[in-house]
């Protein structure tokens, strides 16, 4: 009874902690990747026994612009599409909940392991409050990271309970859990390798032969590997590595990683230009440190050289991340986070359980200032999650070559009127990168400075020879300056590096409407559809194509199917309200534009309609 009421109160312990130090999040709206992951990505409206979030890449962009593979991600946010809609209200709440559900996890993998309450408990609740996790915790685009640790925690605490009572049910679940981790986030991988580690703090001196029941985890692994190389090709980050660069970013991240989790001021997301050099003195307090536990804490040896072996292992994705990209993420030390954490626990478990009165104070106290150090820190950081202004401003306060940082910012001072200042921003943050040029280009045009727009075009293309992107933005300049010929060679080009690039069909399909040939339109968007059968601008496009073929029947059930998928979108209520007018069906007109209204009470062709409904009464 006493141990229940232990636990009840880790529990609500652990929730508080998680309240007090993100729940300013729950406020926040949809930041930078949450408009392309969860605002715009039709694969969280699509039917869920469809399986099409197992089918392709996160963001259904006719598997061209990610290589991440991680269904199980964009299958949380459709549950919670269904549950809170377009609220980011809810999307957030998912976030903390998995958050603290991962505190949770990580005090009873330590007790099942350890079988140590206090090292559990310091471990779980820094665990939840230390602000490297806000990347995860308040970013919605975060919780790849959250449900890959929430799977790979339970992975490892059924593998141990199979071991302990060698009971298949509990290795069945593990390899389960490990599936779904994998499907949550490709750092997963790493969790086979941790896994022998995991043994070893559980049991100590174990027979090699035990081990083998390691394998498994690494077929499973191999397999997913093998699935997610068959939907999308081969992963460019395998190709652009080497030896020196992969140690480089480790030693990089290491170094980033520690000084971060003890001194975490300047947290800004992620960093560029992380060294190998860590610095002797650096190096040296490491080191005594290690060698000081090691030694004086002769007890708990295996246990914290265990932890340290978690922290090491689990870095490693980080490290390929870096070497590949030369970012270094705050949220990718989510999970190494336990293993490092771990080890002070131990340090300072260890302190009060061995210690006289005036070091078990100590201790206590080191464990409270901790715990208030970070909560504060956390709290106080809050305010850069908020909205996307902010976020950018802060990521470029601390890194100004961060593009993306510039580009979300961009789009805010484009929004707020301000199209000089989000292309003087661009400008500067664009030189050198083809898709960065890509974009600027795109304010450009829509900015209605077509010949800037032609010149970012062609300097994007001069860096990446057929790049589909910059061949459509070229087609949209000519067509602009009414110089159709080339234009429509642009995008003949565009459709012939990449025939399933959306905006160009949609465009297409457009053209031929305004140019009679409805019934060649009906073809591409056809194509279109087919591909992306969840899009919003496909399913309109081929409504309109039926619709100038005289299909209003067609027309008409494709605008429905996309008013039940985007009920918060007015376009299709609209169109539907011109085809019923067209049909001289006032009445269902009216009402479908009434409808549109009251999804955007601003949206100016609705109102427009509804006007002219009542003049004809």
């Amino acid at each position: 009874m006493r141990t229940d009421k232990t636990n009840a109160i880790i529990i609500l312990l652990l929730f508080a902690a998680v309240a007090v130090s993100y729940g300013s999040s729950l406020n926040s709206g949809f930041l930078w990747d949450d408009e392309f992951l969860v605002v715009q990505n039709p694969l969280i409206r699509a039917p869920l026994l469809s399986f099409s979030v197992f089918k392709q890449d996160i963001v259904n962009s006719s598997f061209r612009y990610t290589t991440y593979y991680r269904p199980l991600q964009i299958l949380s946010y459709a549950v919670d599409y269904r549950i809170w809609r377009m609220s980011p209200f809810g999307f957030h709440l998912g976030n903390l909940l998995l958050h603290f559900l991962n505190g949770l996890l990580v005090f009873l993998l330590i007790l099942s392991l350890t079988g140590k309450r206090i090292a559990a408990l310091i471990t779980s609740l820094l665990f939840v409050v230390h602000p490297l996790q806000a990347g995860a915790a308040s970013y919605i685009s975060g919780r790849a990271g959250l449900l890959f640790v929430f799977f790979g925690l339970l992975f490892f605490l059924a593998f141990i309970q199979y071991l302990r009572t060698g009971r298949m049910r509990f290795f069945a679940e593990s390899m389960i859990a490990l599936v779904l981790s994998l499907f949550s986030k490709e750092g997963a991988l790493i969790l086979p390798f941790m896994l022998p580690i995991v043994m070893y703090i559980s049991a100590g001196k174990t027979p090699l032969k035990r081990y083998v029941w390691c394998l498994p985890a690494f077929g499973v692994a191999a397999i997913y590997s093998l699935v997610r190389l068959l939907v999308l090709g081969p992963a460019p980050i395998l190709t652009s590595m080497n030896f020196v660069s992969l140690l480089t970013g480790y030693l990089g991240v290491l170094k980033e990683g520690v000084v971060l989790t003890f001194f975490p001021a300047g947290l800004h997301l992620r960093s560029f230009g992380l060294t190998a050099d860590v610095g002797m003195v650096f190096v040296l307090l490491s080191a005594l440190v290690v060698y000081g536990a090691l030694r004086y804490f002769k007890d708990e040896r295996r246990l914290l050289a265990g932890s340290l072996g978690l922290f090491i292992v689990s870095l490693a994705p980080a490290a390929v991340a870096f070497s590949a990209y030369g970012v270094f993420g705050e949220h990718w030390m989510y999970l190494p986070l336990v293993g490092l954490l771990l080890f002070v626990s131990l340090l300072l478990s260890a302190l009060y359980e061995k210690g006289t009165l005036p070091v078990k104070i100590i201790a206590s106290c080191a464990v409270l200032s901790a715990v208030i150090f970070f909560t504060s820190f956390t709290i106080a950081q809050g305010k850069y999650w908020q909205e996307t202004g902010a976020l950018s401003d802060r990521v470029l306060s601390f890194s100004k070559e961060d593009r993306s940082a510039a580009y979300f910012k961009s789009l805010k001072l484009a929004e707020e009127g301000s199209s000089a200042g989000a292309l003087a921003l661009m400008d500067e943050k664009a030189g050198g990168d083809p898709i960065a040029l890509y974009l600027k280009g795109r304010l450009a045009l829509s900015s209605g400075r077509i010949d800037e727009a032609e010149k970012d075009f062609n300097e994007a293309l001069h860096l990446k020879k057929n790049y589909d992107d910059a061949y459509f933005g070229l087609a949209m300049v000519y067509f602009m300056k009414g110089q159709n010929d080339k234009g429509q060679n642009f995008l003949n080009r565009t459709l012939l590096i990449n025939e399933n690039h959306p905006e160009a069909l949609i465009f297409s399909s457009k053209l031929l409407i305004a140019q009679g040939k409805a019934r060649e339109a009906i073809t591409f968007a056809q194509k279109l559809q087919r591909r992306d059968p969840y899009s919003y601008d496909a399913l309109l496009a081929l409504g309109d194509a039926y619709v100038a073929a005289g299909g209003f029947r067609e027309g008409a059930s494709l605008y429905i199917d996309a008013t039940n998928l985007y009920p918060e979108r007015p376009e299709a209520y609209y169109k539907l309200a011109i085809v019923f007018d067209a049909s001289k069906d006032e009445k269902s007109a009216s009402e479908w534009a009434r409808k549109a209204i009251s999804v955007s009470p601003d949206f100016e062709p609705a109102l427009k309609l509804m006007q002219k409904i009542k003049n004809k009464e």
